[in-house]
């Protein structure tokens, strides 16, 4: 999912932990590495094309719901870094900061 955080690591895994609430097979996990995996567990009776459309989707959301945020918390300072370069070089922001201002989950 993403690389072990930068920052703010307290707030960035309690954010993961809620959203482990919100899914069904898919959880987030913790690499040796402290890199951020989604895994899931399915039955075997379960594997399905029905099943799997269904894990497919659940990761999609699952990982498309989360990606920003996370980023924003555990990469602050490396997306502020980022965000000044593009404007000394006079490109348009890069999307990670659209909806900072929402609340965080």
């Amino acid at each position: 999912f993403v690389r072990a955080p930068d920052e703010n690591e307290a707030a960035f895994f309690r954010y993961l932990l809620r959203r482990n609430l919100r899914t069904y097979v898919l959880r987030f996990a913790v690499a040796d590495a402290g890199d951020v995996l989604l895994v899931g567990l399915l039955p075997a009776g379960a594997v399905t094309l029905a099943g799997l459309d269904t894990l497919m989707g659940q990761l999609l959301v699952a990982a498309d719901e989360a990606f920003d945020t996370a980023l924003r918390l555990g990469f602050a300072t490396y997306i502020d870094a980022e965000q000044t370069w593009r404007a000394g070089a006079g490109l348009t922001p890069n999307p990670i900061t659209a909806g900072e201002e929402r609340k965080i989950r």
